[in-house]
């Protein structure tokens, strides 16, 4: 004798019937879940996580250089040095060693505070980077918000560096009496000059890493 019936307890749809022994099971509807999202290594985002890592990687060593070449930045030169002007009896010229050094600047001052703050961050950024390989988007908005504020030292730090820079090249008597001194001290200025230089390629790595961030927080929405 074959029986149908269909339990108050069992999905909506499923029919169950039985008969010689053998219990058949028919649905009218499924209940799938859906399969797991993986990413290609080949996808945009794989490929944006990947130049992630390697700008956060380059601005580490970056900052580092730029760092060490400006601590080290100092001269000594012997120059003539008018020290005392009177118009009666004329100028006071001091002939002896003068020596010039980063630490002499408050604006270069900053500058080296500045490059270890973000050398600091840019490690850390790194390690949470590898870490979070699902891209979690509570992570990556942190990351984003961390990388517009290293992005916004770097460019302040660099902009009063090269502003004090030009000024040691070009002098500003009119303003504010200072005399260029990059033809005597040619060395400490070049080093100035590698110092700022190589820290603002590591501001616009920061700006890239900023887009990308704001790249990946919008897929992930």
């Amino acid at each position: 004798m074959d029986q149908s019936y269909t339990p108050n307890g069992g999905f909506e749809g499923v029919h169950y019937e039985s008969g010689g022994g053998n219990v058949e099971y028919s649905s009218a509807k499924q209940m799938t879940t859906p399969p797991p999202r993986y990413v290609a290594a080949g996808s945009p985002t794989s490929t944006l996580f990947t130049i992630g890592l390697v700008l956060r990687g380059l601005v580490i060593v970056l900052t580092f250089v730029s760092t060490v070449v400006m601590g080290v930045a100092r001269e000594r030169e012997n120059i003539s040095l008018v020290v005392n002007y009177d118009p009666i009896i004329g100028a006071t010229v001091y002939n002896g060693p003068y020596t010039t050094k980063s630490t002499y600047s408050s604006a270069f001052v900053y500058f080296l505070v500045a490059n270890p703050v973000v050398f600091v961050y840019s490690v850390a950024s790194l390690a949470t980077a590898i870490l979070n390989r699902a891209e979690l988007s509570g992570v990556q908005l942190l990351l984003t918000v961390g990388d517009v504020a290293a992005a916004a030292l770097l460019l302040s730090a660099n902009g009063a560096a090269a502003a004090i820079s030009v000024v040691l090249a070009n002098g500003q008597v009119k303003l504010a009496g200072w005399t260029k001194i990059c033809h005597v001290y040619g060395g400490f200025c070049s080093r100035v000059n590698v110092g700022v230089g190589l820290s603002t390629v590591a501001a616009a790595a920061y700006v890239l890493l900023v887009v990308f961030g704001a790249v990946n927080l919008r897929r992930s929405k």
